[in-house]
């Protein structure tokens, strides 16, 4: 009965919990406005768990490390979309040229993205968690790992998107 009870507790706390996160891209951004680049991934993360009481736990840091790699996840998406309309654009143009053979930018850049989610996921969920043996923090690292891997696809997303 205490391990039940302990267990609702626990789960009615968990709002609570998050109510106390403080998070917001504001260092990474500052960062990147400064060119900091990669070296920005993870400053926010950083800044949500110093400034929030539950930061120094595993569930603050697992939740602060979770919500910039949200915030990264949709900087990608948005990255991706833009390029993705800019190839479609790129392919009709190119397939009004005659004797031009070269590749097809769409099917490249699907292929790419697919290519990198399995990469990230063999990395992330396959090999990182494996270096932490089921320990305690595997959750964390396999998201620190999820949010540098997805950060860095979105700089190169956004960095190939101003060059169109």
């Amino acid at each position: 009965m205490y391990f039940k009870l302990s267990f609702v507790f626990g789960i009615l706390a968990l709002p609570a919990l998050a109510q106390e996160l403080v998070f917001d891209m504001a260092a990474t951004d500052a960062c990147l406005a400064e060119g900091g680049g990669g070296a920005c991934i993870g400053r926010s993360a950083n800044a949500c768990m110093e400034s929030s009481d539950i930061g120094g736990s595993n569930l603050g840091m697992g939740m602060c490390l979770g919500q910039e790699l949200q915030a990264w996840d949709d900087r990608m998406s948005a990255a991706y979309d833009s390029v993705m309309a800019k190839a479609v654009e790129a392919d009709a143009l190119m397939a009004t040229y005659e004797n031009i053979a070269a590749p097809r930018q769409v099917p490249a850049l699907e292929a790419m993205q697919q290519d990198w989610q399995a990469y990230r996921g063999s990395r992330c969920e396959g090999f990182v968690a494996a270096l932490w043996q089921g320990g305690s923090g595997t959750g964390i690292a396999v998201t620190e790992c999820a949010l540098q891997e997805t950060a860095r696809q979105a700089l190169f997303l956004q960095s190939v998107d101003k060059e169109y």
